[in-house]
């Protein structure tokens, strides 16, 4: 209950609690698209640290001189990274090509670019949703605004005054979801742009890697 005063007394929750069912759906809504936002920026920054992790590990291993055999366990193992993926795909078309290299050598380029872009959508999975609450959150909280003002001059006019002390609450009240709108907004597009930028580097770097991976599959031989 102590809780819940303090609450109800901070100049924010005021007028949180002051305000009618429309604003208050509005800033629920713009609360929930805030937290799904930080949970997918969460969860979307520990998969991007961890695929980067095992692609430097799996490359480092590839550049050593280890055998064919040792590699290929390496890969299955890895359950996160790219380069790994890569490098099973394009060892299971060598294996279909055994007798026919030429071939896999005209195809193995584009090999690379179906098991990449595969898995561009593995790692792209919900950030499009970042960028929906960064597109959408700051017109949702401009609802809410637009409607709190009109209660408000509503208000006004059942007062019949426009002095500073009747026109100010209910100003302050509807501007609340506007500035929720953008607390919801600018994390998300931040994150956007920053997980677009590093998937486009995973995938720029699981592309240069393949010709490494290509040399290891043709020079060691499987034990």
């Amino acid at each position: 209950m102590k809780t819940l005063s303090l609450l109800a007394a901070s100049p924010f929750w005021g007028m949180v609690i002051k305000s009618g069912p429309v604003v208050k759906s509005v800033i629920l809504i713009l609360i929930m698209l805030s937290i799904l936002s930080w949970t997918v920026i969460i969860l979307k920054f520990l998969q991007i640290k961890a695929v980067e992790r095992e692609d430097r590990s799996f490359l480092t291993h590839c550049r050593r001189e280890a055998g064919l055999k040792e590699i290929l366990i390496l890969a299955r193992r890895g359950k996160k990274g790219v380069i790994s993926v890569v490098f099973i795909e394009l060892h299971r078309w060598l294996l279909l090509f055994r007798n026919r290299k030429d071939d896999l050598k005209g195809q193995w380029h584009q090999v690379v670019q179906d098991r990449i872009l595969l898995e561009r959508e593995r790692l792209g999975s919900y950030v499009g949703f970042l960028a929906t609450v960064g597109n959408t959150a700051p017109f949702i909280g401009l609802f809410g605004t637009v409607w709190g003002i009109m209660n408000a001059f509503q208000h006004i006019g059942l007062q019949g005054s426009a002095s500073l002390a009747v026109v100010a609450p209910g100003i302050s009240e509807a501007l609340v979801t506007t500035a929720l709108g953008l607390f919801a907004a600018i994390p998300a597009v931040m994150g956007y742009n920053f997980f677009t930028g590093k998937i486009a580097k995973i995938e720029e770097k699981a592309e240069g890697s393949s010709y490494i991976l290509m040399g290891v599959l043709e020079s060691r031989d499987e034990e």
